[in-house]
């Protein structure tokens, strides 16, 4: 843990399940985090992708400043990301702008 003033330790875990679950005939949809803050550790998230969705879980002491605010302040950011991810490039990627020499 640290001690080192304006620094904190943080628990954060990501998991990527790559295969779909199910059990029987019943098929998982989707998979939403769980986790507990360890003790000394103002800020734990988990998140985890299944499927097409990610879903994220936050653990926060209270007595972190701004605590409250970090869920929403992540939301946006997410959306900011979405919003300039359907925005049109300037131009191509630069890994396919030039093609590169055929294998015979």
């Amino acid at each position: 843990m640290s001690t080192a003033p304006g620094r904190l330790t943080l628990a954060a875990s990501y998991l990527v399940m790559r295969s779909r679950l199910g059990y029987g005939d019943a098929v998982v949809d989707r998979i939403d985090p769980l986790m507990c803050c360890p003790p000394g550790a103002p800020l734990a998230v988990a998140v985890v992708v299944y499927a097409d969705h990610v879903s994220a879980c936050f653990r926060i002491d209270e007595a972190l400043p701004g605590a409250e605010s970090l869920p929403t302040r992540w939301q946006q950011a997410l959306e900011d990301l979405t919003a300039a991810g359907d925005r049109p490039s300037a131009g191509p990627p630069a890994a396919a702008a030039a093609p590169g020499p055929s294998a015979k």
